[in-house]
């Protein structure tokens, strides 16, 4: 049902072919470091659809070999049944990804890892958590005022996250993680912004009074 490795330089396509045509009900896959990994890997782990529910294809030997077309393509056929999806450094990837790829493909997820990818803007990551939330109840108001009334019971929205790592994105900082917040504050157990060195006191401040059931925080490197 698993089949979880980390930098495996032998690890090729006919490996990923004979693991799928053997194991077609897979559930978890990692594949993570892997320097043989390339957008042929993507197509063959496709017929896992439907089966498979946490997704890591992290840190590639060449952080630009997957495109961002192939991995929202690997999405759009393994990304309903996903919980869990981990495509850190992955360099190629983009905020287009994020609207195109995550955000009609993988409404299931409750972690989400997406470090260490240089493209990602703070107007852009922004924009996708608060068009993210299938319910529209804002959690915080734009100033970071006041929990908004309907939303203090709330348990999160459709897709609430309770597991993220946006670290080393240096582009994200205030906006990106009040978005986040409204989307997915009540939910989050794990967050990790290590790295956001321009997120503001309130915003790092917000954190404490929307996301209160928080075991794991990183903020490293948050210099506000």
């Amino acid at each position: 049902e698993g089949f979880l490795i980390t930098q495996s330089p032998r690890f090729d396509l006919e490996c990923i072919r004979t693991l799928v045509e053997t194991s077609p009900c897979l559930r978890e896959l990692r594949l993570d470091e892997i320097g043989k990994m390339c957008d042929a890997f993507l197509e063959v782990i496709k017929p896992l659809a439907g089966h498979l529910t946490s997704l890591s294809l992290a840190y590639p030997g060449d952080p630009l070999t997957l495109s961002e077309e192939a991995v929202q393509d690997l999405l759009g056929a393994v990304g309903g049944s996903l919980v869990h999806l981990n495509l850190s450094g992955n360099k190629s990837l983009s905020d287009g990804f994020l609207f195109q790829g995550i955000k009609p493909h993988s409404q299931a997820l409750t972690s989400l890892l997406l470090a260490d990818i240089p493209q990602f803007t703070n107007k852009g990551v922004a924009e996708f958590f608060n068009t993210w939330s299938q319910t529209g109840a804002p959690i915080i108001s734009r100033e970071l005022g006041e929990s908004e009334p309907e939303a203090q019971n709330a348990a999160g929205s459709l897709g609430s996250l309770t597991h993220v790592d946006l670290s080393r994105n240096h582009e994200l900082s205030g906006d990106a993680l009040v978005a986040l917040l409204q989307h997915s504050g009540p939910s989050l157990e794990n967050l990790n912004i290590n790295g956001w060195k321009a997120t503001s006191q309130d915003a790092l401040r917000a954190i404490a009074k929307h996301a209160p059931g928080l075991k794991k925080l990183d903020v490293g490197w948050c210099r506000e």
